[in-house]
């Protein structure tokens, strides 16, 4: 079980963000005892042992380690902690001092999660961060000396970034050997300054195909890194420990969130998802100061979560990560039609893999969805299945490939399973087909 934590300050609002936060900072010793008062509140939502802290923002390095050690005190008094708890802190590169880290370690913080963004002074500006390339290359070299445990993000995509910028970003990465790596293409949220600034063609819009190119160009040359491409947008080097054993820098805490493992959220705007007695998601206010008035009610929704929700959830995050979805787990789980693609919209029926005997038997069903009214059902694998898809789906469909809007993956067979693998940006290709 994890536990997030929003620590709602900035010094200031970056153009893109719509995250909650405040650029006030007199409210901040309220803000810790209501946190606080809201941790003790929920002594029993988590029965078993928490593994991962996470403070997020917000920017959480604005806390001093007394504010950190303090709410770190209440979970400790209120939950059972796992004794390789991983507690991570958000933080800014222009925050980071040898003596802060020195401080936030001595009170329990072992990994660090750095918002670099980028290691070009003019790109760092355009996206209205308060550091610069120097602090990026700093921040991250004393948080691997002190801390150890770093991921470093990094964003692609600005309307103004050509690729070899972008080139250069990821070469200075390596060059650092964080150990884990999280990168984001730009996107553009409603009512942020960013959205009014394209709207009121201020700023170009973002170019997909841009950006689609940069983040195969990341993926290519960190997988050559030796980092091990995770998860959509993460990527974790190995490790070896002291047995020659392999074991992974990847992130304990998001990946609660990804196998839908119960965490807590405390703080203002921050969400929580429980298993029992119903699966449900519950947030607190977007409002500060609501939030510290009553911290223990101050809950702003509640949704139970139905079966197709469920089902539905447990598809996009399994299509997350690079272990795929099982789909005879998920079949019978959830007992759904598969392969049944013969509906009311005019689908083709495609049979299920282990019913395939040659790549030609795949081919004709293919030739024959894109002869049929809607042969998009091909690749949707399908409308039918997969509902978070169904708007995303272009029609240039063949053996090797087909467009989606929001992802490329990667299929095969081996006569048992089907598995679909990390959904990334912009394609999904279909391939390797082993029918044994």
């Amino acid at each position: 079980m994890a536990i997030y934590i929003h620590i709602p300050f900035c010094k200031r609002r970056c153009v893109y963000c719509d995250f909650y936060f405040v650029t006030s900072s007199e409210n901040t010793d309220r803000f810790v005892y209501a946190v606080i008062e809201e941790i003790i509140s929920k002594k029993g939502l988590l029965t078993d042992e928490v593994k991962t802290i996470y403070f997020g923002g917000g920017t959480p390095s604005l806390l001093y380690a007394d504010a950190l050690s303090r709410i770190l005190n209440a979970v400790s008094q209120s939950f059972s902690l796992n004794s390789s708890l991983e507690i991570t802190l958000e933080a800014n590169p222009e925050h980071i001092t040898e003596p802060y880290l020195q401080d936030i370690k001595l009170v329990g913080i072992n990994r660090l999660s750095l918002g670099v963004q980028s290691f070009s002074d003019a790109k760092l500006s355009r996206l209205t961060r308060h550091h610069s390339a120097v602090d990026s290359i700093t921040s991250v070299e004393k948080a691997l000396c002190i801390i150890g445990n770093v991921n470093v993000d990094l964003m692609f995509g600005e309307s103004s970034e050509t690729l070899n910028e972008w080139a250069m970003d990821v070469e200075q990465l390596i060059n650092l050997s964080p150990p884990h790596v999280s990168t984001y293409g730009l996107t553009v949220e409603p009512k942020t300054p960013l959205e009014r600034a394209i709207r009121l063609n201020k700023i170009p819009a973002l170019n997909e195909t841009v950006q689609a190119e940069a983040f195969l160009h990341a993926m290519e040359k960190l997988e050559q890194a030796g980092y091990e491409h995770y998860e959509v947008s993460n990527f974790a080097k190995t490790k070896m420990n002291v047995s020659i054993q392999c074991e992974s820098n990847r992130s304990l805490h998001n990946q609660h969130y990804w196998n839908r493992v119960p965490y807590l959220g405390f703080g203002p705007s921050a969400h929580s998802f429980l298993l029992c007695p119903n699966q449900k998601r519950f947030s607190n206010k977007r409002d500060l100061m609501a939030y510290i008035q009553n911290p223990i009610n101050a809950y702003d929704f509640e949704e139970v979560l139905s079966s197709e929700n469920v089902r539905n959830e447990t598809i996009m995050l399994g299509l997350r990560q690079n272990k795929g979805i099982n789909l005879d787990e998920l079949q019978e789980q959830y007992k759904p039609s598969v392969w049944g693609l013969d509906n009311a919209n005019g689908g083709v029926q495609v049979q299920p893999p282990n019913a395939m005997s040659s790549v030609t038997n795949v081919q004709n069903q293919i030739n024959n969805a894109q002869k049929s009214p809607n042969y998009e059902s091909y690749a949707n694998l399908a409308l039918d299945y997969f509902p978070l898809m169904r708007d995303s789906l272009h029609t240039s469909i063949n053996l090797g490939f087909f467009q989606l809007d929001g992802g490329l993956g990667t299929v095969w067979f081996d006569n048992q399973q089907y598995y679909e693998i990390a959904l990334r940006p912009v394609f999904l290709h279909f391939g390797n087909l082993d029918l044994g």
